[in-house]
């Protein structure tokens, strides 16, 4: 079951080897090889009431194997912040491939489930576009405000890019901030920050992480530039 495998990870009670062990059995046991989707749960062959409603649907229906987003989603968000950005990323895709399929019969948004065909359903009754969002931001973009301050974390790795450059756009009290991530040579591995420059101006790490003080961002609109390699 893909729960007990997502919290194990983004809890921390799993190691770094145990995550390894983990993403090889979801690849095993979970992964669909038609639609490289991940399935709530294996098959159980049965009616298993006892287990809740869940496991009176047919298999590939609502909760009981389906491609259930808001849980796939979380994985994602799990791997990403334990550090597994290449793995965090092929789930993210796996969605969005599904969400964009003709077999999913819906404009691309991100549904509720996706069902045995691929079919996206119950498009309004879902978490798991916030969480979406809520990962491009936080953990792939590494966008993280701590009291007003804006720390920056980026976990990009070169299938991000479709050219040389990554912009986030944003509003913070009352002020516009863009960002913008260039890579400046490509890398089989996560990119890490070379150089940071606030409206021109050369911004220090502070210790092993790049900070922008809140204090810092007294214009109303302010460019970011975060230079890869």
């Amino acid at each position: 079951m893909l729960a007990s495998q997502v919290f194990a990870i983004s809890s921390g009670v799993a190691d770094r080897e145990q995550v390894h062990k983990t993403w090889l059995s979801i690849n095993r046991y979970l992964k669909d090889e038609k639609s490289g989707g991940f399935r709530l749960n294996t098959d159980f062959g049965a009616l298993c009431l006892d287990l809740g409603r869940a496991f009176g649907f047919t298999y590939g229906d609502k909760e009981n194997g389906a491609f259930f987003n808001h849980m796939v989603v979380m994985l994602a968000n799990a791997l990403y912040k334990r550090g597994w950005a290449k793995e965090g990323f092929e789930v993210l895709t796996s969605v969005y491939k599904m969400a964009t399929n003709s077999a999913a019969k819906i404009y691309p948004v991100l549904p509720e489930y996706f069902n045995n065909e691929g079919k996206g359903l119950y498009l309004y009754l879902t978490g798991s576009a916030s969480w979406y969002i809520y990962t491009l931001l936080e953990e792939v973009l590494g966008l993280k405000f701590y009291l007003g301050d804006l720390y920056l974390g980026p976990k990009l790795i070169a299938p991000n890019f479709f050219k040389h450059k990554i912009s986030a756009q944003f509003n913070w009290q009352n002020k516009r901030i863009k960002i913008e991530f260039i890579k400046e040579t490509d890398s089989a591995h996560p990119y890490r920050i070379r150089r940071v420059f606030l409206n021109q101006k050369n911004i220090l790490p502070a210790g092993l992480r790049y900070v922008i003080k809140k204090k810092s961002l007294r214009r109303k609109h302010n460019l970011v530039l975060v230079y890869l390699g």
